[in-house]
């Protein structure tokens, strides 16, 4: 069984999700992650489980600015390609697997997983696995948007009646705190916008709001969608919140 939900394209879902960034205002919650890991410990090797990297510009982002000298990404998405490459003397390894497959050859320092835990059809397994995959005093690191966020209210109200639950940060941030006893765990949010009229008058742009927060192709939405969405009183610019939670395996852990 795949951990991952397949009810979308995955080269729809990057390719619409790139156009819609261009909508989205005041940057994203890669500080607080930069910040966070710079602030703990590590030795001069690190490694990094990076799910659902796409195409690993998120994560080269985040440790171009990280005062490690080594550090090793393992990066899992389903559509990508395989590649071994070094930037900046690093070394990437991206695997088109799914999660549930992958069987590393040893523990990480870090696990990021960024806007995809709502992608997986167990998320109590994925949540027990990741910290598994820990080494003890690891770090996991989950980023998803909050239900003060004004594209969540939306999707809640259009998409979850035939989409099915749509998790938030605070949802996965109570279901941790339940299956793993983490030594620290904490949640800090990001606050950002939305250029919602821009979105609105554009069906290029509705269509991949769909697209990316749907998490549905196109041919799974009901006729009126669009329309639905247009109609939508979102205000200028939205609200767009993300939450981050940080989450520390204990010496001696117990999943």
């Amino acid at each position: 069984m795949n951990i991952l939900k397949e009810s979308v394209t995955w080269r729809n879902y990057n390719r619409s999700l790139e156009n819609l960034k261009t909508c989205f205002n005041g940057g994203s919650e890669k500080e607080l992650i930069i910040r966070r890991i710079n602030s703990t410990r590590h030795s001069d090797n690190l490694r990094i489980l990076d799910i659902g990297s796409g195409n690993g510009a998120y994560i080269q982002k985040i440790i171009s600015k990280l005062t490690v000298n080594n550090i090793e990404i393992i990066a899992i998405d389903p559509c990508i390609e395989p590649a071994t490459y070094k930037m900046n003397g690093h070394r990437y390894v991206f695997n088109d697997e799914y999660f549930e497959q992958h069987q590393p050859d040893g523990a990480f320092d870090i696990i990021i997983c960024t806007q995809s835990l709502y992608y997986m059809q167990n998320v109590q397994t994925a949540i027990r696995k990741m910290n598994n995959l820990l080494k003890q005093s690891g770090q996991l690191i989950i980023t998803l948007w909050s239900k003060h966020c004004s594209i969540y209210k939306v999707c809640n109200k259009q998409f979850a009646r035939y989409c099915g639950n749509i998790m938030t940060i605070e949802d996965a941030y109570d279901i941790m705190k339940l299956e793993v006893n983490y030594s620290s765990i904490s949640l800090e949010y990001f606050n950002g916008t939305l250029n919602w009229n821009r979105i609105a008058n554009s069906d290029r742009l509705l269509s991949d709001f769909l697209v990316v927060f749907s998490r549905s192709d196109q041919e799974s939405y009901p006729d009126n969608a669009i329309k639905a969405l247009k109609s939508c009183d979102m205000g200028r610019y939205p609200a767009r919140v993300n939450g981050t939670i940080f989450a520390k395996r204990p010496e001696s852990s117990t999943a």
